[in-house]
């Protein structure tokens, strides 16, 4: 992997302008019915302890939800990332109910949306909670398909209203990986500005002159971009997912070489408990050597991604 990552430094990252993902010209189609999407500027990041957001159900919860400032950012850990508050490095170790710092891996479905006790499904719930491990919706089958506990659904992030995002499927993001029309050639792996990560093209996707992309769904082929010339890119529609590892309890793993998104998509897996199925697990998008999925514990603290329907 590309050893020469940069850690900005706020003072020097904030001299970066912001760049747009993409716009609603550039949309991915997500299922055989031509659904389309248009991914959010980067990933989602939370502050629990930076003021207040307002939830769809009219009430409003501490923290703060937004959007990464460009689209290589990811927080990591005490070493690795390059997300800073106030001049101090965020850390995803450091996640607690009163961190004064950005985070960005969540537990599955932490939405903050209340179930049966709030705390077991706030963004900063980490492997156990109470000194049991954290299944949400333990008794029973859940899925986020729909409902307010899909992260962009219930909360605003930043001024976007509730209900402006939502998460992928599985089934959706398989659909834009493998299916769409022309899919072989809108995917592949990249680095960014230092950061490594998968790229996604979008369906109407023209070659910039100057710039090559290399499609691949494997680590064959991979894509090195300047700052300037990722600013083509995604002025054409581009999108990056960054890797940014994983998190189990405190413990941060695989910071730039493997990147884990949520899918909205459970898994049959599970364990009894007082002749009660306790399911344990959901679908992530995964990819380090190839482009693919596979299942984590729920408690897992992986990335998230969120899109927005195009209307036609």
């Amino acid at each position: 992997m590309n050893p020469t990552f940069v850690a900005y430094p706020t003072q020097l990252k904030n001299s970066i302008p912001q760049m747009k993902c993409n716009s609603e010209l550039f949309g991915f189609t997500i299922d055989a019915q031509g659904r389309k999407v248009v991914f959010s500027p980067g990933n989602l990041q939370y502050n629990a302890a930076k003021g207040t957001h307002h939830c769809a159900d009219g009430t409003t919860q501490p923290g703060t939800w937004r959007f990464a400032e460009h689209q290589w950012d990811y927080v990591g850990d005490a070493t690795n990332g390059n997300v800073y508050e106030n001049g101090v490095k965020c850390n995803n170790e450091l996640i607690s109910s009163n961190y004064n710092g950005w985070i960005d891996l969540y537990a599955w479905g932490t939405s903050g949306w209340p179930r049966v006790t709030v705390e077991d499904y706030l963004p900063y719930s980490s492997s156990e909670v109470r000194g049991y491990p954290y299944y949400i919706n333990g008794d029973g089958l859940a899925n986020l398909d729909g409902t307010n506990a899909d992260w962009g659904v219930y909360n605003q992030i930043g001024s976007d209203p509730t209900g402006t995002w939502s998460t992928l499927s599985k089934e959706q993001w398989n659909y834009l990986i493998n299916t769409r029309p022309n899919s072989a050639n809108l995917c592949g792996f990249g680095t960014v500005n230092g950061v490594d990560g998968c790229i996604l093209l979008p369906d109407n996707w023209q070659d910039i002159p100057g710039i090559n992309f290399t499609p691949s769904k494997t680590y064959a082929a991979y894509n090195f971009y300047t700052l300037e010339q990722w600013q083509d890119m995604e002025n054409h529609g581009a999108v990056f997912l960054p890797q940014a590892g994983l998190r189990n309890g405190t413990q941060v793993d695989d910071c730039n070489s493997t990147g884990y998104y949520w899918t909205t998509t459970t898994d049959n897996s599970y364990y009894m408990e007082n002749s009660k199925k306790v399911y344990t697990d959901a679908h992530d998008f995964l990819f380090h050597s190839s482009l693919t999925f596979s299942t984590l514990y729920r408690y897992m603290g992986a990335s998230v991604r969120l899109v927005r329907i195009v209307e036609e």
